[in-house]
């Protein structure tokens, strides 16, 4: 990574945080240098409580999905953006990843009302549609997930 790599997150204030006080507000870190700057964007913010977070290279956004919401933060412009997609949301927040080959982002898994889910469903960020995949019974699942850690390898 070079010094100009940067990673945005929304946080909420801990007493584990050690390294840095970090607020509810959108931060970035430049991860050669170590530095975190608060940015203050202007506008809405998302509700606090955490949610995945993808970025999405086509937009050039990240996507945060923080329960039945779906929220865009715009680096550029340094906003949050309350989606406000079309159809039924899932039911709670799991991992995602974002997929550039189908250009949607994936989530599985969450927490709903009967406990932990092993849902999957598919985000257009074009459309602002969320899908409920429903895999066929045939397919096997993964267990049930809440806060896994997902990636995707980089293209070849």
């Amino acid at each position: 990574m070079s010094a100009a790599t940067t990673i945005t997150v929304g946080a909420t204030s801990s007493a584990a945080t050690t390294a840095a006080t970090v607020s509810t507000a959108t931060t970035t870190a430049t991860i050669a240098i170590g530095t975190w700057t608060k940015l203050n964007p202007a506008g809405d913010m998302p509700p606090l409580g955490g949610g995945p977070m993808v970025y999405d290279s086509a937009s050039g956004k990240v996507i945060l999905f923080a329960g039945i919401d779906t929220w865009a933060y715009a680096p550029a412009g340094n906003t949050w953006t309350d989606l406000h997609p079309a159809g039924e949301p899932p039911s709670g927040p799991g991992s995602m990843v974002c997929d550039p080959a189908s250009g949607k982002v994936i989530l599985f898994g969450g927490v709903g009302n009967n406990g932990y889910l092993n849902d999957t469903w598919a985000y257009d960020p074009t459309a602002n549609t969320w899908t409920n995949l429903k895999p066929p019974a045939t397919c096997r699942l993964p267990a049930t997930a809440t806060r896994w850690c997902t990636t995707r390898p980089p293209a070849r």
